[in-house]
């Protein structure tokens, strides 16, 4: 005891001890902070995984919502369209779904991984929501991951997302400008403003060879009637000034501020005048058949129809240059007057049909087999023997051909020419400047009118002021342009350098191409998209406007590409009704017949006349507009309003009632009954349906737009019948014209404008663009509970 206490007291032999006894205390304490730290490594290491499988899983989310971008983009939905919106929208989601999946692939790169990999899990349908003419589709997705590094392995991490998509609802599609009429609309000793577009279908003759072109209706202006539209006019039929039966002068004037589409573009009246501030597109002609009367095109003229001596040998169906003033009226009494009748164009013209020699009085083509073909733009003079060049033409084994196409200069009418026989003094192209701005052109053009009037006489000299010759014409022709007191003979098979019409000016056309593009907002995507999808893919909108290279390609594209640009602009003339033009041979008569059919549109469920559809979707308005009193219906008007009596019928002036309710408020007057006419007389706000007839009466105005119909026509008894959209009851000229004082009178007539001063204004808040006037006339209604209707109708 006392040898053990001697030890420690004096610390000797107690080193090892201490050393093992420290040593055990540390190995105790370090193999569980070894142990956590493995197992804390081991954590890291498969969180690291996990975060490397979250990127994969995470980057295939990016690349699914980058291809679902590029499909709307690129409108792939299109090839699913189906009426059943659930089963549009459950056709497109399987689709999206199947290329989304085939996108992304089985292999994400995500370093340092050998084997990253991410799939789509499911891709599904959240919901959809109709919005007028979109569907926004809500989409969810998840996508799931696997990472593997090493012995380290994550699987099955997956992201949820969610996007929405916009897709075209294409159910009947309708775009309103400020006027939408199946009728015509008539202005008659008014003065007629619209501010906006306008679409018109408008009367028609029932025979497609019917040669009498003063049986269209249309943009009909007569009797001092003057239309000042600042948009651009759309026309199935005519925009035409005067009355050919009309005695004295019609003193009528329309001046359309923008582009001009149409089936013609024509006078016929005397003192008549038509100035298109920037491009004219005719289906058929660009024609003058009135006295003292100018019609000007300040930029291009497209005759859009081709038409040629072997193949469309029908009045109506090749465009051309038509200024037959001095053929309808070559008396001593008027000649001068007819000499005075001038068409003016500024920039390029580019005629795809030709003029044909007609019988004035039996309609026929004259030298039918021969030679039916004469200038394609019109009339030479023959100042010799003071008469129309062409009546001189008599085939016969010298002259065989008026004009040969392989060889010009065997032409008939070159030989005219060269011994001065045929000059082109009915038309001025090319020698005025394309003015810019609305009042210098408007302004060039008044000027003209009065100093042609006292010296428009043929073969004048000096010409006109600022007039500046010019030795070619640019554009396209298929024969020869009577123009400018020259003929300017195209020569295609030949260089351009010795042809004298050239090419066309590619800035003016480059205008061309925007505004036209501007234009398919009335059609809906469908159509723009079945469309496209003809001409070889969804970017060829502009292919159409890209004319060759040398002068052979330029022609041969010109002469394909006019058709291809007229289906789109017919197409927006044609929102109710569709027109078809046939002809069949009649071996009875030995002479060619056909008809002209005019075809109601459905709804796209097919229950129900669209126009109809339309009035009655606006009419349901009613039900539900329960606090602000703004839907005004048939019942509404006859009840509190005192009719006039009128040569025409009974009309309803509607100013003071819609000013007792309101004048401020924005309304919808839905008039399903066709032989209620209104009457605007005073300022008013809103969209004006009809079955029947608007009449904007002196010191009318409306803020907002029409649709209109206009009345029917019972062919078996001659009398007005109905509505224009009734089953048989769209109007036309009978055969005998037995019923044309109808469509002079305006009794065919959906808008009418009639004695002083009345507005269309559809230009609001200060826009010009018809979509965003459209939006700030449908906000005015947004706290309506109606408003989703009109958001359905109209977007």
């Amino acid at each position: 005891m006392k040898s053990i206490i001697k030890i420690v007291y004096k610390n000797r032999g107690m080193a090892l001890p201490s050393v093992i006894i420290l040593t055990t205390l540390l190995l105790l304490m370090i193999v569980p902070l070894l142990n956590l730290s493995l197992q804390q490594l081991k954590v890291s290491k498969s969180q690291l995984n996990i975060g490397y499988s979250y990127l994969a899983s995470g980057s295939a989310a990016e690349k699914a919502i980058e291809r679902i971008k590029t499909y709307v983009a690129n409108k792939e939905f299109n090839a699913h369209y189906n009426s059943t919106p659930d089963m549009y929208v459950d056709l497109v989601i399987a689709d999206i779904k199947s290329k989304v999946k085939t996108f992304i692939g089985a292999n994400i790169e995500v370093e340092p991984s050998r084997n990253a990999q991410s799939i789509l899990k499911d891709l599904f349908k959240v919901g959809y929501v109709n919005n007028g003419n979109k569907i926004k589709v809500t989409i969810g997705f998840i996508t799931t991951s696997t990472y593997e590094k090493g012995i380290n392995t994550s699987s099955a991490t997956d992201v949820y997302s969610q996007v929405v998509i916009e897709i075209d609802n294409f159910k009947n599609h309708f775009r309103p400008a400020a006027v939408n009429a199946v009728g015509d609309l008539y202005i008659k000793g008014s003065n007629a403003i619209i501010n906006g577009d306008v679409k018109v279908v408008g009367t028609a003759p029932k025979h497609s060879t019917q040669f009498e072109q003063n049986t269209y209706g249309g943009i009909y202006a007569t009797q001092g009637g003057t239309l000042n539209l600042s948009g651009n006019a759309f026309a199935r039929a005519f925009i035409r000034c005067g009355n050919p039966d009309f005695t004295g002068d019609d003193n009528s004037r329309i001046d359309i501020m923008s582009n001009a589409v149409a089936q013609c573009v024509q006078i016929f009246g005397s003192r008549d005048n038509i100035l298109i501030y920037k491009d004219a597109y005719t289906f058929d002609d660009l024609e003058m058949n009135g006295l003292n009367s100018v019609i000007a095109v300040n930029r291009n003229y497209y005759g859009l129809s081709r038409g040629d001596a072997s193949n469309n040998q029908f009045h109506d169906a090749s465009s051309a240059i038509v200024n037959s003033a001095i053929i309808h009226h070559p008396d001593e009494a008027s000649i001068e007057a007819a000499m005075k009748s001038k068409i003016v164009i500024n920039g390029n013209v580019m005629v795809n049909g030709g003029t044909f020699w007609i019988d004035p009085t039996t309609g026929n083509l004259v030298n039918k087999i021969e030679a039916p073909q004469i200038e394609d733009v019109s009339c030479a003079w023959n100042p010799v023997d003071e008469i129309a060049t062409y009546k001189n033409f008599e085939p016969d084994a010298t002259n065989p051909k008026f004009f040969d196409f392989l060889d010009v200069n065997s032409s008939w009418i070159k030989k005219q020419d060269d011994l001065g026989y045929a000059k082109g003094y009915s038309n001025y192209i090319q020698v005025f400047n394309s003015n810019t701005g609305n009042a210098q052109i408007k302004g060039w053009f008044d000027a003209f009118v009065v100093e042609n009037l006292a010296n428009g006489r043929f073969g004048r000299n000096p010409p006109p002021p600022n007039f500046t010759d010019a030795p070619f014409i640019q554009g396209y022709c298929n024969s020869v342009i009577a123009a400018n007191g020259h003929m300017y003979f195209m020569k295609k098979t030949a260089s351009e350098a010795d042809s004298q019409v050239k090419k066309a000016d590619p800035d003016l056309l480059n205008k061309s191409k925007t505004e036209f593009e501007s234009s398919l907002y009335y059609l809906s995507e469908q159509e723009k998209q079945d469309y496209l999808s003809s001409l070889g893919g969804v970017n060829s909108w502009g292919n159409l406007w890209v004319l060759g290279g040398n002068f052979d390609a330029y022609n041969t594209s010109v002469y394909e590409n006019l058709p291809k640009i007229k289906e789109p602009l017919m197409k927006i003339t044609e929102d109710f009704v569709t027109r078809e033009y046939t002809y069949n041979y009649n071996s009875t008569t030995n002479k060619m017949d056909g008809t002209i059919n005019n075809t109601l549109k459905v709804d796209s469920n097919g229950t129900s006349i669209f126009f109809d559809y339309i009035g009655n979707k606006l009419a349901d308005c009613n039900t539900i507009d329960t606090t602000n009193n703004v839907v005004i219906l048939d019942d509404d008007i006859t009840d509190n309003v005192t009719p006039v009596n009128t040569a025409g019928g009974l009309v309803y002036p509607i100013g003071n009632y819609i000013e007792s309710l309101g004048s401020t408020k924005y309304y919808i007057i839905a008039i399903n009954n066709p032989n209620t006419t209104i009457s605007i007389n005073k300022p008013i706000r809103g969209i004006v349906y009809s079955r029947g007839k608007v009449i904007m009466a002196n010191g009318g105005r409306l803020d907002g737009f029409i649709i209109a119909a206009g009345r029917g026509y019972d062919s078996a008894s001659g009398n007005i019948d109905g509505s224009a959209v009734d089953v048989n009851r769209m109007p036309f000229i009978e055969s005998d014209l037995s019923n044309i004082d109808m469509l002079d009178n305006g009794e065919f007539a959906a808008v009418v404008f009639e004695g002083g001063t009345a507005t269309i204004n559809f230009e609001l808040g200060g826009f010009k663009d018809p979509e965003k006037s459209l939006n700030f006339l449908l906000n005015q209604y947004i706290s309506e509970d109606f408003y989703s209707i009109l958001v359905e109708l109209f977007k």
